[in-house]
């Protein structure tokens, strides 16, 4: 994480210095990354670019994660060669229950460092979505990192991206609670 980072969200737990001296951070890095974003987030073009600046899925539950190494089409001789591909889907919402379907391609560095020493937690490597951050990477590719309430940090690096958005009902759930 380059702007929301562990030692923010601990040091609000703090006494009132640390959490003052967070404070100051957050809103240092918030100000830097609200500047730096809309720009990239163009890049991934106007609906998909959107998921970084208009939706949040701070306290959200990650349903799936899932990494795809085929090219998707047919099976047989001649298929086309493997592509990287990253799925997630996050429980979230505020006001209503939503399922958020986030798909990645063009991936070319996945990274996942599972920690339990921020918010830890007993049976989780997870915990809920804290914050998230759309960063640029090597050429024409773009990083999206992601800090969990545990203090795992999960970042991939990618090229293209959309995301899809659905009402959670009980039917849908049940897909994920294999």
């Amino acid at each position: 994480m380059k702007y929301f980072t562990p030692d923010i969200w601990a040091g609000w737990q703090g006494n009132l210095a640390v959490c003052a001296r967070a404070q100051r951070k957050w809103n240092r890095n918030l100000s830097r990354y609200k500047s730096s974003l809309p720009g990239l987030a163009r890049k991934l073009g106007q609906r998909h670019g959107r998921f970084f600046t208009r939706h949040s899925l701070h306290d959200g539950r990650i349903l799936l994660f899932a990494i795809s190494d085929w090219p998707g089409t047919g099976v047989g001789r001649g298929w086309p060669a493997p592509e990287t591909r990253v799925e997630m889907a996050v429980l979230a919402g505020a006001r209503e229950a939503l399922i958020y379907q986030l798909f990645y391609s063009g991936v070319s560095d996945i990274l996942v460092r599972t920690k339990n020493d921020l918010f830890p937690l007993t049976a989780s490597r997870f915990g809920d979505w804290g914050y998230d951050e759309l960063l640029p990477d090597k050429r024409r590719s773009f990083r999206h990192n992601v800090l969990f309430q545990t203090g795992t940090e999960l970042s991939i690096a990618f090229r293209a991206f959309r995301f899809g958005v659905q009402k959670a009902t009980s039917g849908k759930l049940r897909r994920y609670a294999r």
